[in-house]
């Protein structure tokens, strides 16, 4: 392996391990090809490298920092053949996404918010589909900090969903609020997903 590959192989280990965190500044090229025994120009080539895959962010007369995604972008570069498995809610505009993605991600059983994150938990899965309301208002980190116990979950917001009721057509009841559910027959969603959730609160 050349050497600015193990250079860059180090720094994507150290990222993916947590240890250089997201907004980190490097080294300077010099002082780092001082500190690993090499040339500047063998350095430049690694953060090159890196910054081609989205690891660090690169900018003039600014040094190298860790970019948001670097833990993500690292564990790509790393293992450019591994598949994401992915759980938890069905989505359209993100299945949507996922034909574009082809054999990069895996959609694994577990169906539901609930159920993808317990995938996470159990190692079955890399990531999951969630769009949980707690009752304070707030979506998805205290349901990901209790089932995952992380105090810093990675939650990675894509977009927010209107969600309602179907009715038949005309709405012949013409409901226009929960509180007109009472009495009334409703097909809900299994224990665990996050529009059971909503409906139950």
């Amino acid at each position: 392996m050349s050497r600015y590959r193990q250079i860059a192989d180090d720094l994507a280990r150290r990222v993916r391990a947590g240890d250089l965190a997201a907004g980190t500044e490097l080294p300077g090229v010099r002082e780092h090809a001082r500190a690993v025994g090499t040339t500047s120009s063998t350095v430049v080539r690694a953060y090159r490298f890196l910054a081609d895959g989205g690891v660090i962010t690169v900018s003039d007369r600014r040094r190298a920092r860790i970019s948001e995604q670097g833990m993500i972008a690292a564990t790509r570069l790393l293992e450019p053949e591994r598949v994401f498995r992915l759980a938890g809610s069905d989505d359209p505009a993100l299945g949507i996404l996922l034909e574009h993605l082809g054999a990069l991600v895996e959609t694994v059983g577990a169906r539901g918010s609930f159920a993808g994150l317990r995938a996470v938990e159990r190692g079955e899965a890399d990531g999951a589909v969630i769009h949980l309301r707690h009752r304070d208002g707030v979506y998805n980190e205290s349901f990901v900090r209790a089932v995952l116990h992380q105090d810093e979950p990675y939650l990675l917001h894509l977009w927010r969903r209107e969600q309602g009721l179907i009715v038949p057509a005309g709405n012949p009841r013409g409901l226009t609020r929960a509180a007109q559910l009472e009495g009334l027959r409703v097909a809900r969603r299994e224990t665990g997903a996050g529009t059971q959730v909503v409906l139950d609160q």
